[in-house]
């Protein structure tokens, strides 16, 4: 199944959606900066939060991900020469080219669940999300926003 999370210039929601095959909307997603933190939520079309990103303290990049309100992995950068690896504290590992346009979450198993990829014109307002693992959609939501749209936030306050 495919999802794109794309950009939303509408006045009112600023933020991301997550679209499917459709065109249909089936998540929301807004990030929120304070001097201390930066928190992404993904919610359904109801507001009812689904999963919470936050980004810890540290000096390479490294987010908690609470789906359904418990802590569920943390997802780390393992920068390389020539890629853009993250290990997640569950087993699974994303690997990535160099320019950070693809990337592929491999389970614990060494098995692809989620092929992401963005292309350049488009950079931080779309990207295009494979789910080969139905059941794993709320993981590679959360990995995807980390991994393929890291630095797209909503410039906006916290509202």
């Amino acid at each position: 199944m495919k999802y794109y999370i794309i950009k939303n210039f509408d006045l009112i929601h600023y933020g991301f959606d997550v679209k499917d095959e459709n065109g249909n909307k089936i998540y929301k997603i807004k990030t929120l900066r304070s001097f201390l933190e930066v928190k992404t939520v993904i919610s359904d079309m109801n507001d009812k939060q689904v999963i919470c990103i936050e980004r810890k303290k540290t000096f390479l990049p490294s987010y908690s991900v609470f789906i359904n309100d418990s802590i569920n992995f943390d997802i780390e950068l393992k920068p390389t020469f020539q890629k853009r690896n993250y290990l997640l504290s569950n087993g699974y590992r994303v690997e990535g080219d160099y320019r950070g346009f693809n990337h592929i979450l491999f389970d614990d198993n060494n098995q692809p669940i989620v092929k992401m990829k963005k292309s350049f014109f488009t950079q931080n307002r779309k990207c295009e999300i494979d789910i080969l693992d139905i059941n794993k959609t709320e993981i590679a939501l959360a990995v995807a926003k980390v991994v393929a749209l890291p630095f797209a936030y909503n410039p906006s306050k916290n509202n």
